[in-house]
């Protein structure tokens, strides 16, 4: 029997027309009246709809509500996962996804480490490997994010990392199978004296040093910098300079900081920045923009 609820959601989502853009927060599939499962399922079948997110689900109504995404949405261009599932089983009203069928541009994922195992497997609904942009938000294990990039990285071209829960050493081996990234863009860095931002940057970069390798095509650099237990000053910024000095980033066009959570760049801020940066400085590189 439906409920007074669920007949009233339905109504208003029949009335509903070229949605674009559907965020499931949670939501659990399970208890919706068959009525409104349908005009749900008839918007994410339609051509119209070309972004989904979802936020926060507990780990059960999340297998449905993503699911039915996977086996129906197959318009979808933006994808935003910001959810624990540990199954991806889909609901059994719902079938008839050919595998690879849905060609995705930009994918953003936080706390999703499962719906990455999926995004490998043959049978997956989702084509990501010409994606525009991959967000990465939060932590994921080495190997999640090595057997990721190893899958999708030779045609990407926009990476965007949250680098905040890492360490250093954690990151050797991101940037090993993007062969044409042009915009990197990394965020969450803290000014923190244990966790600093220079060894991570120096890591994520060391693997194309290697002897041998060919100029690393990139062409444009992003750093959020967040305030910490120190301040900018303490740390040694000319290993960064040093760093793209070499020839592997001959094809550099511009180092971007970005300081967040301050009024505005303190003046002496930006010229010590300026210092400890010579070559970016001199050879026109280097951006720091007011907050």
């Amino acid at each position: 029997m439906e409920n007074g609820v669920d007949v009233a959601t339905a109504s208003v989502v029949q009335r509903l027309s070229n949605v674009n853009d559907l965020t499931f927060s949670r939501i659990d599939w399970n208890v919706f009246s068959p009525m409104l499962k349908s005009q749900l399922i008839e918007i994410l079948r339609s051509s119209s709809l070309t972004q989904f997110r979802s936020r926060s689900m507990p780990a059960t109504p999340i297998i449905t509500a993503l699911a039915a995404v996977l086996a129906c949405a197959r318009h979808l261009k933006i994808m935003d996962v910001s959810s624990e599932c540990t199954d991806w089983n889909s609901p059994t009203e719902i079938t008839g996804t050919a595998p690879r069928s849905i060609h995705l541009e930009e994918l953003k994922l936080s706390r999703s480490p499962s719906f990455i195992n999926s995004l490998l497997q043959d049978s997956c609904p989702f084509e990501v490997r010409n994606l525009r942009l991959l967000d990465i938000r939060g932590y994921f294990s080495y190997s999640e994010i090595a057997g990721l990039m190893q899958y999708i990285g030779g045609n990407l071209k926009n990476l965007k990392m949250d680098l905040g829960d890492y360490e250093a050493e954690e990151l050797n081996g991101h940037l090993e199978h993007t062969p044409n990234l042009r915009i990197l863009h990394l965020t969450n860095l803290n000014l923190s004296l244990k966790r600093g931002p220079v060894p991570k940057i120096q890591a994520l970069f060391r693997p194309l040093l290697s002897e041998g390798r060919n100029r690393f095509p990139l062409q444009h650099i992003i750093i959020d910098l967040n305030p910490g237990d120190s301040k900018v000053e303490a740390h040694c910024w000319s290993a960064i300079d040093a760093l793209f000095e070499k020839p592997e980033f001959a094809l550099l066009e511009t180092v971007e900081f970005r300081l967040f959570s301050w009024p505005s760049v303190p003046r002496d801020t930006r010229r010590m920045l300026e210092g400890q940066l010579p070559f970016l400085q001199r050879s026109g590189r280097l951006r720091i923009p007011e907050c």
